[in-house]
C-alpha cells in the first residue's frame, strides 16, 4: 500500500486597499457498484461515526479527480501533479469546478476498502476526510493490473455570480452604510481592470478601493472601516474577472468613492 501525502490550498483574505473556486450540494450517482460511490459510502460513513455531515458530490470535481486517477494508472506513478498535468487547483477549476479551497487525497492499493483504510490511518488525509470546513467531494477510481489507483477532490464551493450581481452586492452593502452606488459603472470596471489604478477623467475620487475575495460577504467589516468617516456619499462600484485565480473562484471589484 502507497499513500501518498496531502496537499491542501487555501484562499485567505488579503488587504492591500483591499486585496482582498462547481456547484454546491449535487447528489452522488447511485450505483451502488461504481467504486467511486463505494469509496464516498466510506468517506461518509468515517464523518457520520464523528458527528460530522455527509460530504455532498460535486460532479465537476469527481470529474477532474476521475483523469487524474486514470493518469496515475497508466502511467504507474502515484503523485499529485504528472509531468505535463496541471495543478490541482488549475485541472479542477479547468472542469468547471468553483472554490475557495481545495485539498486531495491520492493512494493505490488492492481494494477500496484498504484504500480508505490507509487514508484514515494517516493523519493529513485523515484531517481532510473528516475536516467540518469541506462541503463537496469529487472521486475517481481507476485500475492498473491489480492495483487501484483512487483520488478524492475536497472542496468549499463558491457560488457563480455575474458581474453585474457582484456589483449589486457590494452596491446593497454599501446603501446599508448610507453611500448610493450612482455614478456609471463603466469607470470603476476599467479601474478593477487596470489594478486598482484610477482609470477615468476627472473628477478624481476621493477614495479608490480594490479587493480580491472568494466571499463577499467578508466585505462588510472591511466597508465599515473604510467608509465610516462619513465624507463619502456616492460611489462607483465595478467588477471583473480574476485572471490570476489559478483554478480558485474569487471576486475581482473596484469601489470609487465620492
Amino acid at each position: 500500500m502507497k499513500v501518498n501525502v496531502r496537499i491542501s490550498l487555501q484562499i485567505a483574505l488579503s488587504l492591500s486597499a483591499l486585496l482582498l473556486v462547481c456547484p454546491a450540494g449535487a447528489q452522488a450517482q447511485t450505483n451502488p457498484d461504481d467504486p467511486p460511490q463505494l469509496l464516498l459510502q466510506h468517506l461518509n460513513q468515517s464523518r457520520a461515526d464523528a458527528g460530522l455531515e455527509p460530504l455532498a458530490w460535486d460532479p465537476a470535481l469527481a470529474v477532474a479527480a476521475q483523469k487524474h486517477a486514470e493518469l496515475m494508472a497508466s502511467s504507474g506513478t502515484l503523485e499529485h501533479q504528472l509531468p505535463g498535468e496541471a495543478g490541482l487547483a488549475e485541472r479542477c477549476g479547468a472542469a468547471g469546478a468553483l472554490f475557495s479551497s481545495i485539498a486531495e487525497n491520492i493512494a493505490s492499493g488492492g481494494s477500496l476498502h484498504a484504500i480508505h483504510d490507509s487514508w484514515m490511518k494517516s493523519t493529513a488525509h485523515h484531517d481532510n476526510i473528516l475536516s467540518p470546513t469541506f462541503k463537496v467531494v469529487g472521486i475517481g477510481v481507476a485500475k492498473r493490473g491489480g492495483t487501484l489507483y483512487a483520488v478524492e477532490d475536497f472542496s468549499i464551493p463558491v457560488g457563480e455570480e455575474t458581474t453585474q450581481s457582484v456589483e449589486q452586492r457590494v452596491s446593497d452593502m454599501l446603501a446599508t452604510r448610507g453611500i448610493k452606488a450612482s455614478v456609471n459603472p463603466k469607470v470603476a470596471r476599467n479601474t478593477c481592470v487596470a489594478g486598482g489604478e484610477y482609470a477615468g477623467p476627472p473628477p478624481t475620487p476621493g477614495m479608490v478601493l480594490r479587493f480580491t475575495s472568494p466571499d463577499l460577504d467578508k466585505l462588510g467589516p472591511i466597508l465599515d472601516q473604510r467608509v465610516s468617516t462619513g465624507k463619502f456619499h456616492t460611489a462607483s462600484v465595478g467588477a471583473c474577472p480574476d485572471t490570476n485565480s489559478r483554478g480558485f473562484t474569487r471576486y475581482k471589484v473596484a469601489l470609487l468613492l465620492y
